[in-house]
């Protein structure tokens, strides 16, 4: 019996030995193939884990990438903060520019305003200074002739003496036996007219023919005479004045007076002669004054002579 149970234990052990070898087997075959299912997922996770390692240093490079971009970015950020603040600094400048341009616009436009004022006054304060000039050298232009003559001078009066009214009559013509009517003097003055020289003077009383009238009394006489070289000198340009003398002996004379630039004041008397034939009756007076004997000698040569009756003037009046 003891024989038969250690069989029997041998047998079912020895079938327990093979089923759990076979079961062995296949465990290890199992094992085998979850090691291979193992190796193979090992081998995948090593290629995730190297494409994962490939990714983090990818990664790492965009981080870096990323940083520096972003380092960039806050320089370029505080510059422009700088830029914006710099920007700031030149609107507030450029407007404070801008302010003070206006202002100068306005200060130069107050200025030339200012300036043209200054300018019509300095004008006004000119043309006041050469009236006051003209006035004063016509004042000295009358003091100068007051000291040469003691007499009234006027400036633009006619004299209001009367005259015969008639035209001349040269020394071949009849004498007229009626007498002509009577008006006053007409002086014609020249605005352009200027004093000469005493050269200038002679020039012109040798080519002006009014001398060579005859005097016909109560016809044309010595204010004829003297009105008609007037008003010839003055149509040449010669400024000229008719000279109304009276004598302590009537009758009065007219003659005429120059304001020569080198000589002074010139009286000269024109006035022809009643005898017949052509001759020069030019003559000067010199030293004509109040109280003074009317002295004429003749500027040419001619072929009468003047004669003197040693009259004393009393009175002078000079009409420019």
């Amino acid at each position: 019996m003891k024989k038969i149970f250690t069989v029997a234990g041998i047998v079912l052990i020895a079938m327990v030995v093979a089923v759990l070898g076979v079961m062995l087997g296949q465990a290890n075959a199992k094992v085998a193939a979850i090691q291979a299912d193992l190796n193979e997922k090992s081998a995948e996770v090593n290629v995730v884990q190297s494409e994962l390692s490939q990714t983090n240093s990818q990664l790492t490079l965009a981080n870096n990438v990323l940083l520096d971009t972003r380092n960039d970015l806050d320089k370029t950020n505080t510059e422009l903060s700088e830029i914006t603040i710099n920007l700031t600094s030149v609107n507030a400048a450029n407007s404070n520019l801008e302010t003070r341009l206006t202002q100068a616009i306005s200060d130069r436009d107050e200025a030339i305003r200012a300036a043209d004022n200054m300018t019509g006054e300095l004008n006004a304060a000119i043309a006041a200074k050469e009236e006051a000039i003209s006035q004063a050298e016509e004042a000295l232009a009358s003091i100068a002739l007051y000291r040469e003559t003691f007499g009234e001078v006027f400036a633009g009066v006619e004299p209001m003496a009367i005259i015969n009214d008639s035209m001349p009559v040269t020394f071949n013509m009849p004498i007229p036996q009626t007498p002509a009517p009577v008006r006053g003097f007409n002086l014609i003055n020249n605005p352009d007219a200027v004093d000469p020289t005493y050269a200038e003077l002679l020039s012109f009383l040798i080519s002006d023919i009014t001398d060579s009238y005859r005097y016909v009394t109560d016809y044309y006489m010595c204010g004829n005479f003297a009105e008609t070289v007037h008003n010839n000198a003055e149509a040449a340009g010669i400024r000229a004045a008719l000279v109304l003398i009276t004598f302590d002996v009537p009758p009065g004379h007219a003659i005429n007076a120059f304001l020569t630039t080198d000589r002074g004041l010139v009286y000269i008397d024109c006035t022809g002669t009643d005898r017949p034939g052509p001759s020069s009756m030019d003559g000067i007076v010199y030293n004509l004054k109040i109280y003074s004997t009317y002295n004429r000698e003749f500027l040419f040569e001619t072929a009468y002579y003047f004669e003197t009756d040693a009259k004393r003037v009393i009175d002078l009046k000079i009409y420019w």
